[in-house]
C-alpha cells in the first residue's frame, strides 16, 4: 500500500499532489490529498485514512468502502461535501470527493471559531447546516455521530459537511491531543460534541442536534467549549451533569434546546430548528434567507447503477442496467457497462457478445479492448488476448492509462513461452511505475524463467531498499511474494542458509503464501530441524497435499517408517506434481541419505518375512528399488503386487507413479 504520499507525487496514474490536508498530528484519523486529474485538469479532494488506521488489512478496506457507499448514496447537496465515488489507487483505498481548497489559509469551520464572527452569519451558516442535515436525514442518514467543526468545511461562504458514514468506521476512538489517541470499545465521534446518550451508544437526530448545539455555542462564544475535561471519563460526566453557561446572545434559547440533556426535550429534527433560525434571522436581517438550489437528476437508475459498478456491487449493478437499457435502449455507454457488470458476475460469453457488437458498432474505447482482452485470456486464446490488449494501449489517451494491459500482455507472452517478448513488456510497465511491487515480481519470475540470473538478483538488490524504507506500491502479499522469489533464486544457487532467511521474512509478511510456507519447512528439514509439529498444523490449515509429502519423507528421516508409509498412501491419488517417489536425496547428505535408505529397506524386509504378500511392503520395495535405479527389480515387484491383488486402485497409481519416473506414459 503506497505510503509516505508527498506534494507533487502521483496517486495512481492520473492524479498529482497539489495540497496535503490533516495527516498525523494534524487531524484525528483521516488525510486528504487536494489533487489535479491531469488527463483533464479537474481539482479533487482523494481522502483516505492515515496509515495507523487503515493499515494493509482487507477486512478494514472492505469496512471503508461500505461505510463509503452511505456519503456516495446521497448524491449531490449544496450543503454536503460530495462524494463521487470510491476507488483503490496503489492498493489504498481512497474515497474521491469535492475539492474545498483553503481559502487565506481557511478552510473548515474551526478555523473561522475565533474570528468574533457576527450573529448574522453564524445564523445563515446554521440555515445551511440545518438544510444540509435534514436532507441528509431524509436520504437514510439516521445519524452522523461525528459532527464537529473539523468536519463542516466552508467554500465560498457555503458550509459543506463532511465524513457521512465514516465515524462507523473508526468505532472505537478517543484523540486526548494531536500526539495521543485513545479507543474506547463501542463509543463513535468526539467526546468533546457528544452528547450524553453516545456514551451509552445511543446515536440519533436528536444526538446529531446536541452536537450541533455544541458547534454553534462556540461560534457565538469565540471558538470557547462550554466546558471542557481532558479525559475521556471527565467528558461524559460533563455532557451529563453540567449545564452549559448562559450566553448574552438572542440565539441562545435554540442553543440551549438544542443542548438538553435529555433527547426528548430537543428539538425533534432538522427541519424543526431550521425553522426557529429562520424566524430569528428574518427579524435581524432583511435579506432573503438561504435556500439550496438541488439538482435534479434525469438519469436515476443509470446513476445509481454506475455507482454499484463503481464499488464492485456486481450482481445489484447488472440488476439496475438492465432497467436503465430498458428506459434508453440506444444508449451504447450503458450497454458496455452493462457488459463489464455481466463480466465481473462470470458471465464470461453474455459480455463477449455485447463487447463485440460494440466493437462492430464503432464504439472504440480502451476500456472494450482491455476487457475483450481479458475475455480472451480467460478463454487461453493467448494471440487473441495480446492482440486486444495491443488495441487499447494504442487507443488509449497516454501509456498511463492501461498500465495493467503491459502487465497481462507480459503474462500471457510468459504463458507462451516466449519470455523475452514477457521481459519487454514489463520493462515498459516499470518504467510507467518504477516502485510497483507486483511490476518488480512478475519481472524477476520472467528473468528467472529465462535465465537471466543476474539481472534477477540485480533487480532484487536494487529494489530492497524500497522495501526497507517502505517506498513501494503494493500490499504484503506482494511483499512476501518478493522474498519468495529472492529465496528461490538462493534455493537455485544452492545457498540454504540465505534461502532461509528469504523464506522466513515471506512467511512473516504473509503466513498465507503456502509456498514460501513449503518452502520454508523444506530448507528447515534440511537444516536437521524437527518440523513434525509445524507440517501437521500447516496440513490442517492449508489442506495441501504437498506438506504431507514433506511429513512423510520427515518421518521417513527420523525412521518413522510406518507413519511415513501411511502418509503415502493418503496421497498417491494426487502425486501428479512429484517428479520423484522421494525427496530424501534433497533433504539429506549423501552419507545421510544411503544410511536412511539402508534402514528402510531393513524394515521393508522384515515385514516381508513376515509376510512375503503384504502389497503395501511389496510396493515400497519396488519403490526403494526405483530410487537405487534398479528398475527391472522395482518393475518385478510392482507387477507381483498387482498378481496378487489385481483390482488394487491404489496399487495401480504407484505403477502409473513408477512409469512417469521411468520417463513412460
Amino acid at each position: 500500500m503506497i505510503k509516505d504520499i508527498k506534494i507533487g507525487d502521483m496517486i495512481g496514474l492520473h492524479h498529482k499532489v497539489i495540497k496535503i490536508c490533516g495527516g498525523e498530528g494534524k487531524s484525528s484519523f483521516g488525510i486528504v490529498y487536494i489533487c489535479k486529474e491531469i488527463r483533464y485538469g479537474i481539482i479533487f479532494a482523494l481522502k483516505t485514512f492515515q496509515d495507523n488506521v487503515i493499515q494493509d488489512n482487507c477486512e478494514c478496506i472492505q469496512l471503508f468502502k461500505n461505510e463509503a457507499w452511505n456519503w456516495i448514496n446521497l448524491n449531490e447537496h449544496p450543503n454536503i461535501v460530495a462524494a463521487y465515488d470510491y476507488l483503490i489507487q496503489d492498493y489504498r483505498p481512497f474515497l474521491r470527493l469535492e475539492a474545498i481548497c483553503p481559502k487565506n489559509g481557511k478552510q473548515s469551520l474551526t478555523d473561522y471559531l475565533y474570528d468574533n464572527l457576527e450573529e448574522n452569519q453564524i445564523i445563515d451558516w446554521a440555515i445551511q447546516f440545518s438544510f444540509g442535515m435534514e436532507y441528509a436525514n431524509s436520504h437514510g442518514v439516521i445519524a452522523h455521530k461525528d459532527l464537529k467543526p473539523d468536519n463542516i468545511l466552508i467554500k465560498n461562504n457555503v458550509l459543506k459537511i463532511s465524513d457521512f458514514g465514516l465515524s462507523d468506521f473508526i468505532d472505537e476512538t478517543f484523540k486526548l491531543n494531536h500526539d495521543n489517541k485513545i479507543q474506547y470499545k463501542g463509543f463513535t465521534g468526539t467526546p468533546a460534541y457528544s452528547a450524553p446518550e453516545c456514551f451509552k451508544q445511543q446515536y440519533s437526530v436528536q444526538s446529531d442536534i446536541y452536537s450541533f448545539g455544541i458547534i454553534f455555542y462556540q461560534m457565538i462564544n469565540n471558538g470557547i467549549l462550554p466546558f471542557y475535561s481532558d479525559t475521556f471519563k471527565g467528558w461524559e460526566i460533563l455532557h451529563k451533569t453540567k449545564k452549559p453557561k448562559e450566553l448574552n446572545s438572542e440565539l441562545w434559547p435554540i442553543i440551549s434546546k438544542c443542548l438538553e440533556k435529555d433527547p426528548d426535550d430537543r428539538y425533534e429534527n432538522f427541519n424543526e430548528l431550521k425553522k426557529d433560525l429562520i424566524n430569528l434571522y428574518s427579524k435581524k436581517s432583511d435579506k432573503p434567507h438561504y435556500k439550496p438550489i438541488i439538482t435534479q437528476y434525469t438519469n436515476i437508475l443509470e446513476d445509481y447503477a454506475e455507482k454499484n459498478l463503481n464499488f464492485g456491487f456486481m450482481e445489484k449493478a447488472e440488476i439496475e442496467y438492465k432497467k436503465a437499457i430498458e428506459e434508453n435502449p440506444n444508449n451504447l455507454i450503458l450497454r458496455f457497462n452493462f457488459a463489464v457488470s455481466l463480466l465481473n458476475n462470470g458471465k464470461i460469453e453474455e459480455s463477449k457478445n455485447i463487447f463485440k457488437e460494440l466493437e462492430n458498432k464503432k464504439f472504440l474505447i480502451p476500456e472494450l479492448y482491455y476487457n475483450l482482452g481479458n475475455i480472451y485470456q480467460i478463454e487461453e486464446e493467448h494471440d487473441k488476448s495480446i492482440e486486444y490488449y495491443r488495441k487499447a494501449i494504442d487507443v488509449s489517451i497516454d501509456n498511463f492509462d492501461y498500465l495493467d494491459a503491459y502487465i497481462n500482455i507480459a503474462n500471457e507472452f510468459s504463458t507462451i513461452g516466449e519470455l523475452l517478448k514477457s521481459i519487454i513488456y514489463l520493462k515498459k510497465a516499470l518504467s510507467l511505475k518504477p516502485k510497483c511491487l507486483i511490476i518488480i515480481n512478475n519481472l524477476t519470475l520472467s528473468y528467472m524463467k529465462n535465465n537471466n540470473f543476474k539481472e534477477a538478483k540485480e533487480l532484487f538488490k536494487n529494489f530492497q531498499k524500497n522495501i526497507l524504507n517502505n517506498d513501494f506500491i503494493g500490499n504484503q502479499k506482494e511483499v512476501s511474494g518478493f522474498y519468495f522469489n529472492w529465496g528461490k533464486l538462493y534455493l537455485r544457487e544452492n545457498n540454504y542458509q540465505k534461502a532461509f532467511v528469504m523464506f522466513k521474512e515471506a512467511v512473516t509478511r504473509n503466513c498465507d503464501n503456502i509456498e514460501a510456507q513449503l518452502d520454508l519447512m523444506y530448507t528447515e528439514i534440511k537444516f536437521g530441524i524437527d518440523k513434525e509439529d509445524e507440517l501437521n498444523e500447516l496440513i490442517l490449515k492449508f489442506n495441501d497435499n504437498r506438506f504431507k509429502f514433506l511429513l512423510g519423507n520427515l518421518y521417513f528421516i527420523k525412521e518413522k517408517f510406518e507413519e511415513g508409509m501411511n502418509i503415502y498412501n493418503q496421497i498417491i491419488e494426487n502425486f501428479d506434481s512429484i517428479t520423484g517417489f522421494f525427496m530424501l536425496e534433497y533433504l539429506l547428505s549423501h552419507k545421510e541419505y544411503l544410511k536412511c535408505l539402508i534402514s528402510f529397506n531393513k524394515f521393508i524386509n522384515e515385514k516381508l518375512e513376515e509376510d512375503d504378500r503384504d502389497i503395501i511392503s511389496l510396493t515400497f520395495k519396488g519403490m526403494l528399488y526405483l530410487e537405487n535405479n534398479n528398475f527391472e527389480e522395482a518393475e518385478k515387484t510392482l507387477d507381483n503386487v498387482l498378481e496378487i491383488e489385481p483390482k488394487n486402485d491404489i496399487e495401480e497409481r504407484y505403477l502409473e507413479v513408477f512409469l512417469y519416473s521411468m520417463g513412460g506414459c
